[in-house]
């Protein structure tokens, strides 16, 4: 046992070719690519924000189609099939879909791993 000091050391074999590499063969050892438990639960949380954000969206799109139909409703100039209104429901759309894109948090998994990535200090 070392307690303190240096040395050198010279590497003849790497890999299969060392007596651990030759055992690893022997036995055909196998790694198992199983998701770990924080990707599950990421997963998990990735689906119930997900359906939280379809939900919002759809209330805020009938919301917004309702206020554009009761507009219509008063309005005197407004024409049911016009310009204005098809523009305004085209609006409707994008609107719905921006929220979506934005909301739905599918990098989260990317984000927490660079968070941990980061987190740990190396000196």
């Amino acid at each position: 046992m070392i307690m303190s000091g240096g040395g050198r050391a010279v590497v003849c074999a790497v890999g299969d070719n060392t007596s651990i590499g030759r055992k690893n063969e022997k036995n055909e050892l196998t790694i198992e690519s199983g998701d770990t438990p924080l990707k599950l639960k990421l997963e998990e949380c990735l689906e119930v924000l997900t359906k939280y954000c379809y939900f919002i969206t759809a209330v805020i799109v009938v919301a917004q189609s309702i206020n554009l139909m009761i507009v219509i409703m008063t309005a005197e100039n407004k024409e049911f099939f016009g310009a204005e209104t098809i523009q305004d429901g085209i609006k409707i759309f994008i609107t719905g879909v921006c929220i979506l894109i934005v909301a739905i948090p599918e990098g989260m998994p990317l984000a927490v791993s660079l968070s941990m990535a980061l987190s740990i200090d190396i000196l």
